[in-house]
């Protein structure tokens, strides 16, 4: 059985290069790379999880770390198209011989630049009467080379470069908290002229100050999840708009409430959950503005569903509304225990329906809130059209809702 050593610079390099955001088989291929170990996905990943290795890995046997000379005792066929056909015996577990990264590495394949289109491994034992049976594998493979797709962290590195910090002056403050709710803006259907007196509120409700701002992202602050077509992030055709577009729009107003929130509050933080539009390109636009704003404490993950912050005795939690919405009283409470304890006003805001409703769910405020987003051809067709267009504010005491202000 193919077993090897985990030493401490490999749990380090994987502890360093998990910190960095990198994925499980990015890791494994790294280690690689850097050490000729060749790791697993599943092993990487359950490290990371758990801070404990296979006990198989505490049996190695020397010169087994690194993966043998592959090229020989390999056959290799190009293909008419382009692939290329591999055959070649392995010693690896069965765990590994799932793994499509380890394959690809042990066939002497880079895992980053590959991708498999058929696998087939035949196993058998060999072994002798003084060592133990080793697992063995007749593997045959078929690749293509990896078609580059879009990069998040390049794209990522590509904006910090241009992206220009933003400073403003504290001019007042307050001895309230408010919140700023921003659930299902579509930008690309919604269009920043719609929304000036909007900004004009919502910049006068500031003037009065506050000891710190709350500002919600909650979803859907795009339209489309991409850029060269008009799809929700789980692939649903939409009604086609320009998404560069939306983007300029949605960080003007969306940075002109920063700002504003920034001369009337020494404290602004925002909170960002992801919406069934724009999962991944909400994460980029608001991962964006947390450059642009450094003054601004930004609480925004991928893929995050929900999420919960607090102040003085105020405990809120945040989720777009589209995934189990009934359970959220008791995922606040088993999810976030602390907060649930320590606070005497609970609240669950929500969007994704855009309609407000509000709902005392055994003394948790179940908050549906609106949007200020237009009709859509969609909603039009199906009668989705009778909901009011707004925005909603809410200003809290030390432990309890002081005022909602209706901005339309």
């Amino acid at each position: 059985m193919a077993n090897i050593k985990w030493t401490d610079e490999h749990k380090n390099r994987v502890t360093e290069l998990g910190k960095q955001g990198l994925s499980s088989s990015k890791i494994a291929q790294k280690l690689f790379d850097e050490f000729g170990v060749n790791l697993s996905r599943r092993t990487v990943s359950r490290y990371l999880s758990t801070g404990h290795t296979s006990s198989r890995y505490d049996k190695l046997k020397k010169n087994t770390s690194k993966v043998k000379d592959v090229k020989r005792g390999t056959e290799i066929v190009i293909n008419q198209d382009g692939s290329q056909t591999s055959i070649t015996r392995i010693q690896m577990t069965s765990e590994q011989a799932k793994d499509p990264d380890f394959v690809l590495r042990a066939h002497g394949f880079d895992s980053t630049k590959w991708d498999i289109i058929s696998l087939k491994n035949n196993f058998w034992q060999m072994g002798s009467k003084d060592s133990d049976p080793v697992d063995l594998y007749q593997s045959k493979i078929t690749v293509k080379p990896r078609v580059v797709k879009f990069n998040v962290d390049d794209l990522i590195e590509a904006l910090n470069r241009n992206v220009k910090p933003i400073e403003v002056k504290n001019i007042q403050q307050g001895e309230t908290s408010l919140v700023i709710s921003l659930f299902d803006l579509h930008f690309g259907i919604t269009k920043l002229n719609m929304l000036k007196s909007h900004i004009n509120q919502i910049g006068n409700i500031l003037k009065k100050g506050y000891k710190r701002v709350e500002i919600i992202v909650g979803g859907d602050v795009l339209h489309s999840d991409f850029i060269t077509k008009t799809q929700t992030a789980s692939n649903t055709q939409l009604d086609h708009v320009k998404t560069i577009k939306a983007l300029n729009e949605a960080e003007s107003f969306i940075g002109t409430i920063i700002e504003m929130s920034l001369q009337y509050s020494p404290t602004v933080e925002v909170k960002a959950v992801s919406g069934n539009h724009d999962t991944d390109s909400q994460y980029l636009f608001i991962w964006g503005m947390s450059k642009k704003y450094p003054q601004v404490e930004f609480d925004n993950e991928l893929n995050t569903e929900r999420l919960a912050f607090s102040f003085d005795k105020v405990g809120i939690m945040v989720a777009h509304g589209n995934l189990a919405l009934k359970r959220l009283p008791m995922l606040f409470a088993n999810e976030y225990p602390d907060i649930w304890a320590h606070s005497k006003y609970r609240m669950v805001a929500s969007g994704h329906f855009h309609t407000e409703k509000k709902t005392d769910v055994d003394g948790v405020m179940m908050w549906q809130f609106g949007t200020a987003k237009p009709n859509d051809p969609y909603e039009k067709a199906n009668g989705y059209t009778m909901g009011r267009k707004h925005l909603q504010l809410l200003e809290f005491g030390k432990e309890r809702l002081l005022a909602t202000y209706e901005v339309e």
